[in-house]
């Protein structure tokens, strides 16, 4: 069969096919002596000695390799970074070895020094800098602005072997990747321009800003490259470990992989840079934790975050928030301090004889002797009054519950039937059983709630504590 025609090739299968026929060693070999000979010749008018473009080494061979299909782009991705965590300075090693012999004397001009005295070989070489730095040397990089140029004009194919072309030349250089991203967006190719974006940004992660690695991070979740974007929310936080929004964005995709223990790290490190953020988006993050803390049994700590964004959200409470809160604390016994909540957030005010002992009563400041009288606001929702019934019982306060309880018991138990059975149940706890059995007949009465076997044990159980023995035994 003849061989396929090179005009019918496309700029990859050219690059394919010159990659295959070449030598690479020697093409690099080449190139190297090239640009030696050019930092040479230049060396008299230049300020800065001009560094090898490229080194070989991981980059090098792993683009390559990736461009020829040897490697897929998870296992070139992988090899990135752990070359990129390495870090290496891109200062050229001549430029290093001058800046250790200068002394200090020697790095500026004196006032008996002119400017024109003060020659190239004394002048303070450049230090490592975080800016953007090409890896292209002058020639190339005049093909890489062809390219561009190319792009603009929409020549794509030439554009895309001018690219491959300084790839082959320089597999470490970003920036044809980046041209090469920008073709395939264009196409519409999205998956191989994120890879190629990608492999540009982390080939040189300098030239890279904090925008542009959340803006990948957004596209890698969209392709539900979760890892690869939380390495770019990583790569971000590295130049401003304080950015909020950065952390935020990570922590959502832990959210999204499902993985608890990181989700909750990640709140942490959060709570560290920030630890009381205002605003309903943190707000419902803490609510989502809290649960989680809940979940796991870390009951103290779900307290400790709600309380902690509670104090610098107050007008973003709702009713709910109150309600978890008064449940943990009221699960760990701790009823006084239940109580205080809702003092806090629900309006509640307590006297005794005409004192006000509220702000008493929720410093916890109050004597043995029960306040004689409290107020509850008429909007206070229904189940947040049970809750308050309840903490009554808990707390001793009886002569305070019927007002309350009346406001419960004076909804249809057909909609709230399981607040009666709460209340219900905490009466029967200490010892109350008439008051419990005043809750529990009109659910043994309801359509609704008269077939549920635990009403009629509830029911039975509070009639053989009364001693009415014929009746709980029917109960029964």
């Amino acid at each position: 069969m003849e061989p396929e025609n090179e005009e019918s090739l496309g700029p990859m299968d050219m690059f394919m096919v010159e990659t295959q026929t070449e030598t690479q060693a020697q093409t690099d070999q080449s190139h190297q002596d090239d640009v030696l000979e050019e930092t040479s010749d230049e060396e008299d008018s230049e300020d800065v000695p001009v560094s090898l473009p490229f080194r070989l080494g991981v980059e090098s061979d792993s683009t390559i390799r990736y461009l020829k299909g040897e490697l897929t782009f998870e296992e070139l991705s992988q090899m990135l970074e752990s070359k990129s965590e390495e870090e290496p300075s891109d200062e050229p090693v001549s430029a290093k070895l001058e800046l250790s012999a200068l002394k200090p004397d020697d790095s500026l001009p004196t006032s008996e020094t002119s400017i024109g005295e003060f020659t190239k070989d004394k002048l303070p070489r450049k230090r490592k800098s975080y800016g953007p730095r090409s890896r292209l040397p002058k020639d190339l990089a005049g093909l890489m602005g062809e390219a561009n140029l190319q792009f603009a004009r929409g020549q794509q194919d030439e554009a895309i072997k001018m690219c491959m072309e300084i790839i082959r030349l320089v597999p470490n250089a970003s920036e044809p990747f980046q041209t090469l991203a920008m073709i395939f967006e264009e196409q519409g190719n999205k998956e191989k321009a994120l890879q190629y974006s990608l492999i540009g940004a982390h080939l040189n992660p300098r030239m890279i800003s904090i925008e542009e690695w959340q803006s990948l991070a957004d596209s890698c979740i969209e392709q539900n490259l979760h890892q690869q974007a939380i390495k770019c929310y990583d790569k971000a936080l590295t130049r401003d470990s304080k950015f909020i929004e950065l952390h935020m964005g990570k922590l959502k995709v832990y959210n999204m992989l499902g993985n608890t223990k990181d989700v909750i790290k990640q709140y942490e490190n959060i709570r560290r840079v920030n630890h009381c953020q205002p605003g309903e988006t943190f707000l419902n993050l803490t609510r989502e934790i809290a649960k989680i803390y809940h979940s796991e049994g870390s009951t103290v700590n779900a307290i400790e975050v709600l309380t902690e964004v509670m104090s610098c959200n107050t007008d973003l409470i709702t009713p709910a928030d109150v309600n978890l809160m008064v449940e943990l604390f009221m699960e760990l016994k701790d009823y006084t301090s239940a109580l205080g909540i809702m003092i806090d957030h629900c309006g509640l005010k307590f006297k005794k004889d005409s004192l006000d002992v509220t702000e008493d009563l929720r410093r916890l400041q109050l004597d043995d002797s029960e306040p004689t009288s409290i107020t509850v606001p008429e909007t206070l929702p229904v189940d947040l009054q049970a809750k308050l019934v309840i903490l009554m019982i808990y707390l001793r306060y009886m002569d305070l519950i019927p007002p309350i309880l009346g406001l419960v018991t004076s909804r249809d138990p057909h909609e709230i039937g399981d607040l009666y059975l709460d209340i219900a149940e905490v009466y029967m706890e200490k010892g109350y059983y008439k008051e419990s059995l005043n809750l529990l007949k009109p659910l043994i009465d309801n359509e609704k709630y008269k077939v549920m076997a635990a009403i009629w044990l509830r029911y039975a159980e509070c009639l053989n504590a009364l001693g009415d023995f014929n009746k709980a035994a029917r109960a029964f």
